[in-house]
């Protein structure tokens, strides 16, 4: 398959992400199983968005293989057992050059599973999970607030 048509075909999977987002969000407060963070990693997820959205179908022809990322938010938790294998090249924290950029809301490390969570046996599975590159860009601080 050409280059451009799988972009387009991950542009398009990463654009579901809005709708994932939410749909995970309703999913969590209402599903008594994802109240207990440890239930949540007993076995892997395949969210039924990514059904609905025709994510399952795009990973026919890529999960992600030769696709850079750069996620811009609050950072990421590099220990989170369903991004530890990610290929994660580089984090920078621009809030705080000096210090890594470590998420502090959750809200990154959450950004960075819907995108990349990688196929094993909990949590979920990402959109992207074989991304050859992925580049988290640490813009927001705690207060999920940016620099001006």
């Amino acid at each position: 398959m050409c280059k451009h048509k799988k972009l387009l075909l991950l542009s398009g999977a990463i654009f579901a992400i809005l709708s994932s987002i939410i749909a995970a969000n309703l999913y969590m407060s209402n599903n008594p199983s994802t109240q207990n963070p440890q239930q949540a990693y007993k076995k892997q997820i395949i969210p039924w968005s990514y059904k609905k959205l025709g994510i399952t179908k795009i990973w026919k022809f890529t999960r992600g293989k030769n696709v850079k990322i750069a996620i811009l938010d609050s950072g990421i938790d590099l220990n989170h057992p369903d991004l530890k294998h990610a290929n994660i090249i580089k984090t920078i924290n621009f809030i705080e050059p000096n210090k890594p950029a470590s998420d502090e809301t959750g809200h990154g490390t959450f950004i960075a599973g819907i995108i990349a969570a990688q196929n094993n046996n909990f949590g979920i599975v990402g959109i992207a999970p074989d991304a050859d590159e992925i580049f988290i860009l640490k813009i927001l601080n705690k207060k999920l607030e940016g620099k001006s």
